[in-house]
């Protein structure tokens, strides 16, 4: 019954983590400016991928055995452990995102500019993508 209870907890921290991160990095993408963005989102838009993304996770973690107790186990082994799934977990995304046809596109390979314009009192980073229609700066081309 006790680990039943310690599974859920951890279940349930594990979304509140990823939920936590997925609107942390939404809101730093989107809302505060330091980037160029060519579409907006409201945050309604983004909560069911939010949660297929949580979803994937902590499917990926339950495989990987990091929702069962062992109580020999050492801290080591637990953190190598986490570390490899979430690499694996990082190489799947990778794999089932990649195009073919467009095998570096802006949202992969993102240069920051170093040149950074004042917007303001922000910094606005321009992005840059490594092929022939980067025409505005002096990256690669």
């Amino acid at each position: 019954m006790r680990n039943f209870w310690l599974r859920g907890l951890l279940f349930l921290l594990d979304l509140a983590v990823l939920e936590s991160a997925f609107f942390l990095i939404f809101w730093w993408r989107f809302e505060t400016g330091m980037f160029a963005n060519p579409v907006t989102f409201t945050s309604s838009e983004v909560i069911l991928p939010s949660l297929f993304v949580s979803l994937f996770w902590i499917l990926h973690f339950a495989v990987f055995g990091l929702y069962r107790f062992d109580p020999l186990e050492s801290r080591a082994i637990a953190l190598s452990n986490c570390v490899r799934a979430a690499l694996y977990g990082c190489v799947i995304i990778f794999i089932g995102t990649f195009d073919p046809n467009n095998p570096l596109p802006t949202t992969r390979v993102i240069l920051v500019d170093l040149r950074h314009r004042r917007n303001g009192r922000n910094f606005v980073y321009e992005t840059c993508a490594l092929d022939q229609s980067c025409k505005s700066c002096d990256c690669a081309n």
